[in-house]
């Protein structure tokens, strides 16, 4: 994974909730915490990127992982 491939998912994430739900009563709530965490880790592996540390398999997202080992 690049830092440009990382930036992407994050801008991704961002457009998708613009508009996000304000209360867990509402019926994307869920999607909005699972994609709010996702979000979390693409951002620590985006600073581990810039600080020169490498990433390790554990910092990656299920969807990364599966993308790895297509």
């Amino acid at each position: 994974m690049t830092k440009q491939e990382l930036e992407r998912q994050l801008a991704d994430l961002r457009l998708k909730w613009k508009v996000y739900p304000k209360s867990y009563l509402e019926p994307n709530w869920w999607k909005f915490k699972c994609d709010s965490l996702k979000a979390t880790q693409i951002k620590e592996q985006i600073k581990k990127i810039d600080s020169g540390l490498e990433i390790l398999a554990a910092d990656l997202t299920n969807e990364q992982s599966e993308e790895m080992f297509k």
